[in-house]
């Protein structure tokens, strides 16, 4: 797995004197136990989809995390969610495995890259 943890945004509210409260975004490392978590079922899940993207289920994640399937969805919201969140992961830290076949799937994680990454994820395929 990479080194390095993705830029999740973190929620905090501002108060300016002249508008009202309002909750702004701010891109901060992650440090909170609910980022690790999560950032361990993204790095689990793509693991598994290594394997055969047919594991990547809340319960597949869930158990070689130690958590219940409700656990791994509290942080996706959904199963469809968790197997696009684990795609888009995928696609931030270029997995040589996963991507070509999102590419082929044309997958909407997949439609950030350029078609230069493209070719360059597909070689050797």
């Amino acid at each position: 797995m990479p080194g390095s943890s993705p830029i999740l945004p973190r929620y905090t509210r501002s108060y300016d004197a002249v508008d009202p409260p309002r909750l702004t975004v701010h891109s901060v490392r992650m440090s909170t136990r609910g980022d690790q978590v999560r950032a361990a079922i993204l790095q689990t899940g793509l693991m598994l989809w290594q394997q055969d993207a047919a594991l990547v289920t809340a319960r597949g994640i869930g158990a070689k995390l130690g958590l219940t399937h409700a656990g791994v969805l509290h942080h996706t919201g959904s199963s469809a969610k968790l197997k696009d969140a684990v795609a888009a992961y995928a696609v931030h830290v270029r997995d040589r495995i996963v991507v070509p076949q999102l590419i082929v799937a044309r997958h909407p994680a997949a439609a950030s890259l350029s078609e230069d990454e493209r070719r360059d994820m597909l070689d050797g395929c």
